[in-house]
């Protein structure tokens, strides 16, 4: 018996069209599960889905492979502005840890670097050691772009204590970036903690440059241990 290539487009392509599961399963893996770092809850959860919805389909054999990694996960972040005698003189700002981002525990002023270019690193030199500088994540307009990741560098380069990144989008919305840059062979990962804040509170630091900032980062980076896989998914015994 031949197939009827023609039949099965029209019937694969009507299906995709109307039968799609797309939003569901996305609804499940970022709203239901939510984030899923490396060895954490939230991926086995997505482990356990993605090896379910394999089997109802019949594929075979559906099995999960284990392997070893370097991963990182944080438990907070808080930073605050200080009076003089060190007591906070304003509500938490709002923070989202850089992937990978560094723990600390520190004090320093803040220093307004605007977009982190040459520049205007360049202006406040004087000022930036054990400083806490404060960088638009946009591109400096009218500028030829620079990544962020390399304006980023030429700040730690300076000996500031860390960076607040200042997200693009409005509302107090932050998420989450990277100071890496994979593609480059010989970059060089930052040894400095790097957060992000939201535009509005970007611009509440800005108005306060000069002024004393408490920021603390509760971070850790860890190897995924054998008895951290030691659970059963999909009822088999994971080794």
């Amino acid at each position: 018996m031949s197939t009827d290539w023609a039949a099965a487009d029209r019937w694969l392509m009507g299906e995709a069209w109307t039968g799609s599961r797309i939003g569901d399963h996305l609804n499940q893996l970022c709203e239901v599960i939510g984030p899923r770092w490396a060895s954490s809850e939230g991926e086995w959860q997505a482990i356990d889905y993605i090896q379910g919805q394999f089997q109802m389909m019949e594929l075979e054999p559906v099995t999960v492979e284990e392997y070893d990694v370097d991963t990182w996960k944080w438990d907070s972040a808080e930073a605050r502005l200080l009076a003089v005698d060190g007591h906070a003189v304003s509500a938490p700002i709002d923070l989202l840890p850089f992937n990978r981002c560094q723990p600390c525990g520190l004090e320093g002023p803040v220093v307004d670097v605007g977009y982190g270019t040459p520049r205007e690193i360049d202006a406040v030199k004087d000022l930036l050691p054990r400083a806490i500088a404060v960088m638009f994540l946009a591109y400096e307009p009218f500028t030829t772009p620079i990544p962020h990741t390399r304006r980023l560098l030429q700040l730690a380069e300076t000996g500031v204590a860390a960076v607040i990144a200042i997200d693009v989008k409005d509302g107090r919305r932050v998420e989450y970036d990277s100071a890496a840059d994979w593609r480059d062979r010989e970059f060089t990962p930052l040894e400095i903690p790097v957060v992000t804040t939201s535009r509005e509170h970007g611009a509440l630091l800005r108005r306060h440059a000069g002024s004393q900032l408490s920021l603390k980062v509760d971070s850790e980076f860890l190897r995924r241990s054998q008895r951290q896989r030691q659970r059963r998914v999909g009822g088999s015994p994971v080794a």
